[in-house]
């Protein structure tokens, strides 16, 4: 339990994530009902979370230790963001099947190559205990060689690949063991600077999302009134985009509460960030199995499964609004601890504003726009759901910009000039 302790919290929330995403996803393959699609969805969101989370665990874990393992834990790190580049390229490729059949297997050697680096580099961060890191490495190693090359009796292809997948965690686990053997419990490195970058990178991407926002309100204004040719393959296109900028905007703004979160800044409040984190993140990787639906959808013979492209139409939206209104209340419980008073009120109203705005929104788009059938009134509404959802969203954005203004600047070093 000691070393557990030892070992970066977001490393911990990622082992667990990963351990409910492979039974939620067994659940799914083995569901052959209306459920299955459902399960996927929520699997994509769990593992792109948790492999975000590993990214950064990671980089945590490289703060603690020294030398070799520090430096070999820094460049697992970076092999953990070539699988999240991965999960981007895969959604760009699986938009066009004629794009990713020739290569899906040079995608697969790479993507296995990814994952024994990871194990190679994270062997070497425990390299104290030899044994269990030449052990745990071989095996995280052997997990994830294609299942179709093994054979275990009457065992189905998805009980193989979850077994093989959870047994890759637990390699996992004792390779972070080993790598924090000598590591005091409760040991941290504070980077407070880490704070302003996290909050800089939380409101530029706020901002990126406002485009997401603007783009297919504005097309559907635009089409709306009018006979275009290819209306409606053009509004699917710009969906797909809007979508594959929305996922973007997830991501860097999950990156940004984790780089929050992790400052050890004295006055941050890691759980809240966390939470927003994990939230956002979760969101990002359901946009990331969503994208190529709604791409699919918008070519001439309709290929995409519309059931999986509208799925989580409310639940989404609530775990994104979710994670805003938790970075706001987080910003401003900060602002407050630092006696920023008006600063921590804009928080606490900011969140009480985005409730609020993003709850009309899900309103209008859930409740009204399927009943209007005038062209004026569609406009209308359309108008009124963009303008709340762009309104929350920059609130969010200018707090978190003016939060990363109170963490002080590093001090400059002192200069000389000849003369």
């Amino acid at each position: 339990m000691k070393r557990w302790r030892a070992i970066p919290v977001v490393f911990r929330i990622a082992l667990i994530l990963q351990l409910v995403a492979i039974s939620v996803d067994l659940s799914a393959r083995l569901d052959h009902g209306d459920l299955w699609f459902k399960l996927a969805l929520v699997t994509s969101g769990l593992r792109f979370a948790s492999e975000a989370l590993f990214l950064f665990g990671a980089f945590e874990l490289s703060r603690l230790l020294v030398g070799r393992a520090g430096h070999a834990a820094k460049l697992a790190a970076m092999a953990w963001g070539g699988v999240v580049v991965m999960s981007f390229v895969f959604m760009v490729l699986q938009c066009e099947p004629s794009w990713m059949a020739p290569m899906s297997a040079y995608l697969g050697w790479i993507w296995l190559a990814i994952m024994a680096s990871i194990g190679v580099f994270l062997a070497a961060a425990a390299w104290r205990a030899p044994g269990v890191a030449v052990a745990c490495g071989l095996v995280w190693i052997a997990s994830h060689l294609p299942v179709g090359w093994f054979s275990f009796g009457g065992l189905t292809y998805e009980v193989l690949e979850a077994a093989s997948q959870t047994v890759a965690v637990f390699a996992l686990l004792g390779l972070a063991l080993a790598a924090v053997g000598d590591v005091p419990e409760g040991f941290t490195i504070p980077a407070p600077q880490r704070a302003r970058t996290g909050l800089t990178r939380t409101a530029s991407s706020l901002w990126l999302r406002i485009g997401a926002l603007i783009v297919v309100p504005v097309l559907m204004v635009v089409l709306v009134g009018g006979d275009g040719h290819n209306a409606g393959k053009l509004l699917g296109y710009a969906t797909a985009v809007a979508g594959a900028i929305n996922f973007l905007a997830f991501t860097l703004l999950g990156l940004g509460a984790l780089d929050v979160a992790g400052s050890q800044h004295p006055e941050v409040r890691r759980w809240p960030f966390l939470f927003a984190a994990i939230a956002s993140l979760w969101c990002g990787g359901v946009m990331l199995a969503q994208v190529p639906m709604l791409y699919m959808l918008s070519s001439p013979d309709r290929s995409g499964d519309a059931s999986i492209a509208t799925t989580f139409a409310i639940a989404l939206p609530l775990v994104a609004t979710t994670s805003m209104i938790a970075m706001a209340i987080a910003i401003g419980g900060f602002a407050d601890r630092l006696g920023h008073q008006e600063l921590a009120a804009r928080g606490q109203r900011t969140a009480l504003q985005i409730g609020m705005l993003q709850l009309g929104v899900l309103a209008i788009t859930n409740l009204i726009v399927p009943e209007v059938h005038s062209a004026g009134t569609y406009l209308v509404v359309v108008i009124g759901a963009l303008v709340c959802g762009v309104v929350a969203t920059i609130n969010l954005a200018r707090l978190a910009n003016d939060a990363s203004t109170l963490v002080e600047p590093p001090p400059m070093a002192p200069t000389a000039k000849v003369v």
